[in-house]
């Protein structure tokens, strides 16, 4: 039951990450490189996150699907294959995010800031909205495939996705997977 949303998760990521090694070093000198090692051993900041850092890319890490009136779960799905898999891993981490998420005056926030330098973002929907995790910077085109994603959820599933009792998380992770997919184009070369 568990393994399929698992293994989905596994071959995503090695996709993702193959695909990001084809292009990833385009326009960066050797120099930039080697500096950037150098700056990896002598912090405790990994290699990946400087060149994350370095190069403004960005990657949707997570994404939960939550009903407006009870932020309640619908759905989610993760990078992290062992989250992905039990929604039990993420329980903690979302209670988190809902206590963040709403501002003084009852209303959403469109974003804010998370631990590890990653930044919540909201998207809303006429019946859900949709919570992403993003590490790096946010613009204008991740704002549109989360949208996408969103819309896709709610032609297909519609009103009753408001509604309490509904059980969709297996259901809709291959459709919020999608997100997951969202990331930076590679440097031009």
């Amino acid at each position: 039951m568990y393994l399929e949303p698992m293994l989905r998760a596994t071959v995503r990521r090695a996709i993702a990450e193959q695909m990001q090694t084809i292009h990833h070093f385009g326009q960066i000198s050797l120099l930039d490189r080697i500096a950037w090692r150098l700056k990896a051993l002598l912090t405790s900041r990994t290699y990946d996150d400087i060149v994350f850092e370095r190069t403004h890319r960005y990657r949707v890490e997570e994404v939960y699907l939550l009903r407006y009136q009870s932020n309640s779960l619908i759905s989610y799905a993760s990078h992290d294959p062992s989250r992905h898999s039990t929604p039990r891993k993420i329980k903690y981490d979302l209670a988190r995010l809902v206590e963040e998420l709403n501002n003084g005056e009852g209303e959403l926030q469109k974003s804010f800031e998370l631990p590890n330098q990653n930044t919540a973002v909201v998207r809303c929907g006429q019946n859900c909205f949709l919570l992403a995790s993003i590490r790096g910077p946010i613009n204008a085109l991740v704002r549109a495939d989360l949208d996408y994603v969103l819309s896709q959820v709610e032609q297909r599933f519609g009103e009753r996705l408001r509604d309490q009792g509904q059980h969709f998380i297996h259901v809709l992770q291959p459709l919020l997977e999608g997100c997951l997919l969202i990331q930076s184009p590679p440097p031009p070369r």
